[in-house]
């Protein structure tokens, strides 16, 4: 799969999280971005001294960790307390969410191609 078709299944999944743009106030979409590029900056900082190179930007990254942990949720939704020490901040966010509106993710993600999506996670492998 190349780059393009990695971007669009990205874009696809994370389009199909607007919702979340306008259930209250907040835009919990946005949020999960913000806290997910965070973490991927600083994994990336890290990696520097590794001399790595990444196929994806940083925010193409976030969206597809984001989208990993919805589907996580929406397929195994329980944490116990020691998890939840230890679990980043946007996963407790993502099963929150889809705990309050789960049949609105099942929805969204009913025709998202989640055999592709789950292959992703080898090609999305640091470059050499």
């Amino acid at each position: 799969m190349n780059i393009s078709d990695i971007k669009k299944v990205l874009d696809e999944g994370y389009n199909n999280l607007y919702f979340l743009s306008n259930i209250t106030w907040k835009d919990y979409r946005d949020e999960l971005l913000t806290m997910e590029k965070a973490h991927v900056r600083q994994f990336r900082n890290w990696s520097l001294s590794q001399e790595r190179q990444f196929l994806l930007s940083v925010p193409y990254e976030a969206k597809f960790f984001i989208i990993k942990h919805v589907l996580d949720a929406l397929e195994n939704p329980s944490y116990n307390i020691r998890d939840l020490i230890v679990v980043k901040n946007s996963v407790s966010l993502a099963h929150s969410l889809v705990a309050n509106y789960k049949a609105k993710f099942k929805e969204e993600f009913k025709d998202f191609d989640k055999e592709t999506f789950n292959t992703l996670y080898v090609e999305f492998e640091f470059a050499k």
